[in-house]
Formats: structure tokens, sequence, C-alpha cells
């Protein structure tokens, strides 16, 4: 008990002081929730629209299946794992400062990609535009807890939110347009007119009292570097074993197992350290002393592997099956984008009227599941309306869960631990979201392999989705593969609803 409140007294600095009453909603913060609101599209705009001119960035810089592969992970990989060290960051030297500093990591990642002519450039560009990425989506969830009272941060949450779910959605239709009509290097270019536009606010408008009042040398010797450097470590060799099994290495080949089993022995050695070894730990691990808090990140983890499973491999289904084109696939994501944010403005609505919080979970998860299960009706001749209503029902489920998950853990935290909350939060998304996309890969690329064999591999059998006409074979194989895909996820949507449950009735939470 005595090492808990050691902990938590450590995390408590100047900026942790949060508003319990209502302030005035001003230009000044407006205009700040609207930047935020800006960065947020911009970061899952970059996530998603790299997708479709993939294969021009393979043949134009010489990439081979592995650098192909990494091209799209680099990015998710250390934009999930640097959040939580970004955000502890930011309470000790300032929230707008970390921000600036992730905005310029991210534009020079963006540089170096729009100007690379190989590979390995190429990479080190995604990389660092991850780390930007990264810490731009964790301070855009935890600079309102400190702007704005509780009541009120509903609001920034269905902003950050909707800005969220259109970059995600418009991606690859952006994309697509992008690699059918102009080089692919407009897909980094777009984000320099992005970053332009906020930036001015950022130094002039965002006017934040925050950080440590402690001196600059004080700060650095306080810094936890080995819990850091354990953690960051861990977590990055854990992700790159998901990332490669399935797709770079079999399940079964210690390429894959050691980074997995390296990673989880470093994360438990790095969480042992945070609990009994730092004076200052980085990680706020009282977070999980409630349970109700407990089952909303584990829920916060699956949604995030949900949605970008269902993103990621709808499209097969669309282009590989019923033979659609790259551009009427982008189309076809429209109810999805429409009911997520009509969902997530009704969601917050609520939130702001009503102490019914739990209630919004339960039934986010219940629609998450029953659309989702609802997937395995799609076939060949699926006429255009029964997929387009289980899509909305995917959209609409999907917007309740992002606000109200948010809000849920903002409510559960302390009022000093609610920028650790959000770090945490945006961390477990991105990882689910990262392992969603390889798992679901893993498990389309297997069944394929199943059903056509050897000549599957290495994505051989993805890649001729633009020639189906040749491969008759195809669609049938895929449609097979993409059931077993629906099979995983209506299995991590029920996990959901369960957890949801264990949210309700926990007596650890009032509202």
């Amino acid at each position: 008990m005595e090492q808990d409140e050691k902990a938590q007294d450590t995390h408590i600095s100047s900026q942790e002081v949060q508003v319990d009453e209502d302030v005035r909603l001003d230009a000044r913060i407006w205009a700040t929730f609207s930047s935020l609101a800006v960065l947020s599209f911009t970061i899952s705009l970059e996530a998603a629209v790299l997708v479709p001119v993939l294969p021009s960035i393979a043949v134009a810089l010489h990439g081979t299946t592995s650098g192909t592969l990494w091209a799209g992970s680099s990015y998710l990989l250390t934009a999930a794992v640097f959040q939580p060290l970004i955000g502890a960051l930011s309470e000790e030297f300032g929230r707008q400062k970390l921000l600036l500093g992730s905005i310029a990591f991210f534009t020079i990642g963006v540089l170096i990609c729009s100007l690379s002519h190989h590979m390995p450039e190429f990479l080190v560009g995604r990389s660092i535009q991850g780390i930007g990425g990264g810490g731009i989506l964790a301070l855009v969830n935890i600079i309102p807890t400190g702007m704005v009272s509780l009541k009120q941060r509903p609001i920034a949450i269905m902003m950050n939110q909707v800005g969220y779910v259109v970059g995600t959605i418009l991606g690859p239709v952006l994309g697509g347009i992008i690699g059918q009509y102009t080089t692919w290097r407009w897909v980094f270019y777009v984000n320099f007119p992005l970053c332009g536009i906020v930036l001015p606010v950022v130094v002039l408008v965002m006017k934040l009292d925050d950080g440590s009042p402690r001196s600059l040398r004080e700060q650095m010797r306080r810094l936890d570097y080995i819990g850091a450097i354990l953690f960051l470590a861990s977590t990055c060799s854990f992700l790159i074993g998901i990332i490669w099994g399935g797709e770079q290495y079999p399940w079964s080949s210690w390429q894959t197992l050691l980074p997995i089993i390296c990673g989880i022995v470093g994360l438990i050695t790095a969480l042992l350290w945070e609990a009994y070894g730092a004076s200052a730990p980085f990680l706020c691990l009282s977070l999980f002393s409630i349970p109700s808090a407990n089952a909303v990140y584990a829920s916060t983890f699956l949604q995030g592997f949900l949605l970008f499973c269902q993103l990621y491999y709808l499209p097969v289904y669309f282009e590989g099956v019923r033979g659609f084109s790259t551009g009427s696939t982008g189309l076809t994501f429209l109810p999805i984008t429409g009911a997520m944010i009509v969902g997530s403005l009704a969601s917050g609505a609520l939130m702001h009227e009503t102490t019914r919080l739990r209630w919004i979970v339960i039934i986010g998860w219940v629609l998450a599941t029953i659309s989702t299960s609802l997937l395995f009706l799609l076939d060949r001749n699926t006429p255009l309306y029964r997929w387009v209503l289980i899509f909305l029902t995917i959209g609409v489920g999907h917007g309740m869960l992002v606000i109200s998950l948010n809000y849920a853990l903002q409510v559960l935290a302390k009022k000093h631990q609610s920028g650790h909350a959000m770090s945490m939060y945006t961390f477990l998304r991105a990882s689910g979201m990262c392992i969603g996309i390889a798992a679901g890969s893993s498990l389309l690329q297997n069944a394929l392999n199943s059903h056509l064999g050897s000549r599957s591999g290495s994505g051989s059998a993805l890649m001729d989705i633009t020639n189906l006409s040749a491969h008759p074979e195809l669609p049938p194989a895929l449609l097979v593969s993409f059931r077993y895909t629906c099979a995983v996820m209506t299995g991590v949507s029920g996990a959901g609803l369960l957890l949801s449950f264990i949210f309700a009735v926990s007596s650890d939470i009032r509202k």
C-alpha cells in the first residue's frame, strides 16, 4: 500500500489538478478542440491511406515482400509503443511542448517518406512518423482533461472521435484515388497543409498552464529511464513477433516465437520494476486497481482489434468476392462512416445529460456483436440493402463504443490520473489495432493456403484480386477465408459484450 501511494504521489504535477467546475467554452477552447480534431483526422488518415498504394510504393522503391509488410506495420508499431511514454513525459515537461514535439516528429517522418527513393529510408521515415503520430494520438485525448470539467469532456471526445473516424474511413478512398490518378507521394504531401493549419493554434492559442515546476535538471534526473527502455523494447519485441507470425514466418518458427516470448518476459520485468524498483515510475499501475477499469481497458483493446480487422478485411470481400474496384470498395464504407458519426454524436449527447453510462457501453457491444455475426450472411449475391443495413449497425455500435469507453475511463480515474488513463487508453486501442490487422491477415492467409495450396503463399492470391477473370478459383476461396475471419471477429465482439456486463454490475462506478 505504501508503495502504491508513493507511485501515485510521483505522478502528481501542477497540471494534474483537474478542472472540477464547468468552464465557459470560449473561442480559445473551441479553437483548441477543433485543432485536436484535425490532428486526430490527420493521424487516422495516415494509418489507413497507405493500404491502396502499397503495391505502387513496393515497385517504385524496389521493396521486397517483407519491406512492403513493414511499410504499413512500422507506423502502427511505433505509434502504439511510444504513447504511454509520451503521455508520461507530458506530465513532467508540459503537454503543449510534447504536442509540438510530436507534430515535429510526424512532419519529419512525412518529409523523409515523401522524398524516399529506397525502401530502407522509407521505413525509417515511417517509424519516425509513427512516433509523432502516437504522441499526437495520446495528447489529443489527454489535453482536454486539463481544460474542461468531466461533464464537458464528451464534447472534446466527440470532436476527436469524429475526426478519427472520418480519417480512418476516408483513408483507403483517398489512397485509391491517389494511386489511380497521380503519384503515391501525394499520400504524404497531403499531410503538410493539415499540419500547417493546426500549428499556429498550438503555438499561439493553446495556452496550457502545465508541466512540472521543477528545474530541467531535476526533471531529467527524475525520468524513469530503466522502466521506459524495458517497456519500449519488450512491447516492440512482442508486437514484431505478432506481425511476423503467419506472414513473414510460420507461427511455430523460432523467428516468431522468440520475439513474442522475449516481449512477454520483458513486459513482466518492466511491470515489476515499475511496481517495486522505480522511484518515479512512468506507468501508473494504480489505474488497474479498479475491476471496472480493467474491464474497460480490455474492452478498449478488443474494440481496436475489431474495428481495424473489419476495416482492413471487408475490402477482401468486396474486391475479391464481389469484384468491386478499389474506388467502389471505398464507397461501401460510407454507411459505416455516417453511422459511426451519428453513434458518436448521440452517445456524447447522452453522456452529457444522463448518468446511464454503463448502458451505452452495453448497447454498443450488443450492436457490434449482432452486426459482426451478420457478416456471415454476405455472399457473392448479397443485395445492396442487406449489407448496407449490416454496415449501419456496425457503425452505430463502434460510434457508441469509442465515445463511451474513453469517457468511462475518465470517470473511473482519480482526478490526478486522468492524463495517464488517457495515454493507457490510446496505447491499448492502438495495440489492439496492430494485433487485429496481423491476426486477420494470418487467418486469411492460412485459410487460403488450405483451399488453394502453396500458390497462395506470401500474399500472391491476394495480389491476384485485381485480375479475378484470370483466376476464377479465387472468389469462392476468398469467401470461405473471409468467413473464418468473421468467426474470430464475432468471438472478439462477444468477449467485449461479456466484459461490458462486468463493467455494468461492478459497484465501484456510480455513473
